[in-house]
């Protein structure tokens, strides 16, 4: 139980969630479970068995499911922003686009290592106008179904400076990017960190030069 408290209490207090987070903690559950199972009657054994096992991979099909279904083409998403040096801001995660996936995808390809991304929860603590004066935001990428509901609901307002560039249709949705037109270079390398609810400065551009 050790394992699965850990796990849960760590992701209850983690601003960004996301569904399949939760399949790290499904492991744990199979020795407790297993055991209490054991312990049944003969004939209840065979039912209890297959109704965890059924629970189970409900909850891991219903998670997986649409990385599967949607299959993104984060490789393709993340060439498209790093044509040009600058931040690229998420708007919000969706069942077709991870921003965790996307990120990864992106430092992959980013030789330069000067490009930050900047995830959905700093919106709740700054607004686009001043991630643009401040931070160094070229790009902006939009689901058109976030997968968690938010109140930073996009404005015209607040996207007037950005032009769309590309429109990508995955399956049944869409996400649209937007190149900032008044793009203004990051004074300081910044990043906001969701886990601590705070910011990271540095005048570092590659992690390796931290050693040096």
């Amino acid at each position: 139980m050790t394992w699965f408290l850990t796990v849960f209490l760590f992701f209850v207090f983690v601003p960004n969630k996301e569904a399949r987070y939760v399949l790290l903690a499904i492991p744990a559950l199979i020795l407790p479970f297993s055991f209490y199972i054991s312990k049944l009657p003969r004939n209840l054994f065979l039912i209890s068995f297959l109704s965890v096992a059924a629970l189970i991979t409900c909850t891991s099909y219903s998670v997986l499911s649409p990385v599967f279904y949607y299959n993104t083409d984060y490789s393709q998403i993340a060439s498209l922003t790093l044509q040009k040096s600058g931040n690229v801001l998420l708007a919000a995660d969706s069942n077709s686009f991870y921003t965790s996936t996307f990120i990864f995808e992106m430092m992959r390809l980013d030789s330069s290592k000067e490009n930050s991304v900047l995830r959905p929860c700093i919106l709740d603590v700054k607004s686009i106008g001043d991630l643009v004066k401040q931070d160094g935001v070229r790009y902006l990428i939009v689901p058109n179904k976030p997968l968690i509901p938010t109140n930073n609901t996009l404005t015209a307002a607040d996207i007037k400076s950005f032009q769309p560039i590309k429109t990508i249709i995955i399956k049944d949705t869409m996400l649209a990017i937007y190149e900032n037109s008044n793009y203004i270079p990051q004074k300081e390398n910044c990043n906001y960190v969701c886990v601590i609810g705070g910011w990271v400065c540095s005048n570092f551009t590659n992690p390796i030069d931290a050693l040096k």
